[in-house]
C-alpha cells in the first residue's frame, strides 16, 4: 500500500476502508488488517443493509445445505422449510400467530440438528443490531 502512504494525511483520516470481498467493510481478518495498516486511526463501520443481506445469505445457505443433506436434492414446494423460506428471513417477532405456527412446524419437521433455527436466531440478532447508532463515516478523533 505504498501509493496510499504517499497521499497526504488529511484525506486519509476521512476515508472509510471498504471491502469488495463481501465481508461488510472489514469484518474478515484480511480486510481488517489491511485497513488497520493503511488507516491506523480509522473506525471500521458496517452499514445496516449489508449486515442484514449477509445474515439473510447465511440463513439461505444453511437452509439449502440442510435440505440437500436430508433429501439429496434441492428444495421443492412439498418441503416445509422450502415453502416457508420467506418466513425464515423475517424477524420472528414480526410474524403472526399463524405464521409462527407454520415456521415452528417447518423447523420441527426438517431441521433435526437445529442449524436452520440457529442461523435464523443469528439473523434476528443482526437485525436487532440495526437499532444501534451508526456513524455516517469513519474519522479520527481530534
Amino acid at each position: 500500500m505504498t501509493w496510499w502512504a504517499q497521499r497526504s494525511a488529511l484525506p486519509r483520516t476521512r476515508r472509510v476502508g471498504r471491502c469488495r470481498g463481501g465481508c461488510a467493510g472489514g469484518r474478515c481478518c484480511t480486510c481488517r488488517s489491511g485497513i488497520r495498516t493503511a488507516l491506523p486511526d480509522a473506525r471500521i463501520a458496517v452499514d445496516k443493509w449489508h449486515l442484514v443481506a449477509l445474515a439473510n445469505l447465511m440463513v439461505t445457505q444453511v437452509r439449502q445445505r440442510i435440505t440437500r443433506q436430508l433429501h439429496g436434492r434441492r428444495g421443492t414446494a412439498t418441503d416445509k422449510v422450502w415453502a416457508s423460506r420467506q418466513l425464515l428471513l423475517t424477524g420472528y417477532e414480526h410474524l403472526t400467530v399463524k405464521q409462527k405456527a407454520r415456521f415452528n412446524a417447518a423447523l420441527a419437521a426438517e431441521d433435526p440438528t437445529n442449524e436452520i433455527a440457529a442461523a435464523q436466531t443469528s439473523l434476528g440478532d443482526d437485525v436487532a443490531a440495526q437499532s444501534l447508532p451508526q456513524p455516517s463515516f469513519a474519522t479520527t478523533e481530534s
